[in-house]
């Protein structure tokens, strides 16, 4: 169909014969006695499932930093100057490509540990039910060294830590919370937006030297794919 996108609403009007033998035809909206239109509005959407992440992972890429083989930056994403630890700049070329949080050792900041660092995508998105998920791989340090936030709010930037417990401004739209040992594994939530709106979605954390986690996939997904609203 020439024009039409996800979030493109369609005005439809629908006729029916009830019967082989009717002699009427039947429109189920249309122009009321009064002259008011009664419309149908279908919202095209991609299928249910489809990834709107770019660079999602499982094997998310990145580029290396100053010549280092194993270190550096995650394309498509964004990695605040508070998560970069020197060459350790959100991104390893470990378990396939992971977005990398690592404060370890010797170098650059690595001793001071990290406070709101953040790694995380923009994006519109059109009125919708959302699924947001991630899989972290591994983790390591003690347990009480990793406070992270998986989330998403409405705007073009994550929150810091501090703030999101109260929301006061009510943009977080879901989180998930996770320290050293439970930001491991598969998590996820659903939101819901009632008009296009621009999001960011990924990750705020505060991590102690000798501490870290990786996560190898990232997925945000249209929950039932295109639907209808009657008005």
């Amino acid at each position: 169909m020439p024009d039409c996108g996800s979030g493109t609403e369609i005005v439809t009007q629908t006729f029916y014969v009830p019967d082989e033998y009717a002699v009427d035809t039947f429109a189920v909206l249309g122009i009321n006695e009064a002259g008011l239109k009664k419309e149908t509005q279908l919202i095209v959407r991609p299928a249910s499932g489809t990834n709107f992440v770019q660079n999602h992972g499982p094997g998310i890429e990145g580029e290396f930093v100053n010549g280092d083989g194993t270190w550096g930056k995650p394309l498509e994403w964004i990695v605040t100057q508070e998560a970069i630890v020197y060459n350790k700049q959100g991104w390893a070329n470990r378990d396939g490509g992971v977005l990398h949080p690592e404060c370890w050792g010797g170098g650059y900041n690595s001793g001071n540990g990290i406070e709101n660092g953040k790694i995380y995508r923009t994006i519109t998105l059109p009125a919708g039910f959302y699924t947001i998920k991630y899989n972290c791989v591994g983790s390591a340090g003690d347990v009480n060294k990793v406070n992270a936030y998986f989330l998403a709010a409405k705007g073009n930037e994550l929150p810091n830590i501090d703030y999101i417990p109260t929301d006061e401004a009510k943009v977080i739209l879901g989180k998930y919370q996770g320290n050293g040992e439970s930001i491991k594994n598969t998590h996820e939530f659903d939101f819901t937006l009632d008009e296009e709106s621009e999001i960011a979605f990924g990750f705020v954390f505060s991590m102690k030297n000798e501490s870290q986690f990786r996560v190898n996939s990232v997925s945000l997904t249209d929950k039932f794919g295109s639907y209808v609203i009657y008005k």
